[in-house]
């Protein structure tokens, strides 16, 4: 790892330079996590630097940054090519693929050009959230909350997929109309690229992403929060698909909140299951419960 990443983010990400200090050790520390829990591979001959490490990582962490879980566990190794490569799954040149097996394949070339010009192509963004949609509808391990509402945001916003699907004119580009996966990726593009044009243009997209993703690219005085007059805006704007009371409710929710309430969870589910251990088949339930909510709060413990 650099010496100074801090000091290196601070120079080269954007995302990065414009939070707080508070939200700088946030982002900072969920890098570091990344990067050394990621397997990172050079392929062709490249070889990794710390700064390719550092800026994938830091890549991960902006589109999950409003995610209470986000280190995407699935996913365990990142393949850098030097530019773009050949795959034989689609039997052709690409500059990104994300497989089912816990492998993103990454152009090198690509994604530090995608970063230079705001044009809604970046495909550091666009893997990762494949892994994340792979990982919350296939694999069922990601953070809950992005679980639960990814349908919901499908249901939301399928018109302006639909039109991408059937040639419409589009502030999207074409290739998010091949499949619901690749038009979750594009707009998450447009979404950390023009946030503003996007909210102008596709505002019924623009503010479901806000709620899956729990964060706002416009608030760059507010660590990228979903505001509450955000919240507002989202009631009187999805008046026909609107974002469900108890989701706005979580979107302010904070991980403290989380973290007590999975301790809480954990700490009833340990007294019952004493309780009740007289009864064998209610007694292992409530171990079970146990553990699983003493895992989550584990998880929420590390990963804020």
């Amino acid at each position: 790892m650099l010496h100074a990443p801090h000091i290196f983010l601070n120079e080269k990400f954007t995302y990065y330079q414009q939070l707080s200090p508070k939200g700088k050790r946030k982002f900072l520390s969920r890098t570091k996590h990344v990067a050394f829990k990621k397997e990172f591979v050079g392929r062709d001959g490249l070889r990794v630097t710390d700064e390719m490490r550092l800026l994938i990582s830091a890549c991960w962490v902006q589109v999950t940054f409003g995610l209470d879980f986000y280190l995407t566990e699935e996913y365990t190794h990142v393949h850098i090519y030097p530019s773009t490569f050949y795959s034989t799954q689609i039997d052709h040149q690409v500059k990104g693929l994300t497989t089912g097996q816990g492998i993103i394949f990454i152009s090198w070339l690509d994604f530090v050009e995608d970063y230079k010009v705001a044009n809604n192509l970046n495909v550091g963004m666009h893997e990762i959230t494949h892994a994340m949609l792979i990982s919350a509808a296939f694999k069922h391990n990601f953070d809950d909350y992005f679980t639960a509402y990814y349908k919901e945001f499908f249901d939301n916003t399928k018109e302006y997929y639909w039109d991408l699907r059937n040639g419409y004119q589009s502030y999207l580009r074409e290739y998010g109309g091949a499949n619901f996966v690749e038009f979750l990726s594009v707009s998450v593009e447009a979404f950390f690229e023009n946030p503003n044009e996007l909210k102008n243009r596709m505002p019924e997209l623009y503010y479901n992403l806000c709620a899956l993703l729990k964060q706002d690219p416009l608030n760059t005085i507010g660590d990228y929060k979903v505001s509450r007059n955000l919240v507002a805006e989202m009631q009187y704007t999805l008046m026909d698909h609107g974002i469900p009371p108890e989701v706005l409710k979580q979107l302010g929710a904070n991980g403290n909140a989380l973290k007590l309430k999975y301790f809480a969870y954990a700490v009833a589910s340990l007294v019952g299951a004493i309780l009740l251990m007289g009864t064998l088949v209610f007694g292992v339930l409530g171990l079970i419960l146990f553990a699983t909510s003493l895992q989550k709060f584990i998880r929420a413990m590390r990963d804020n």
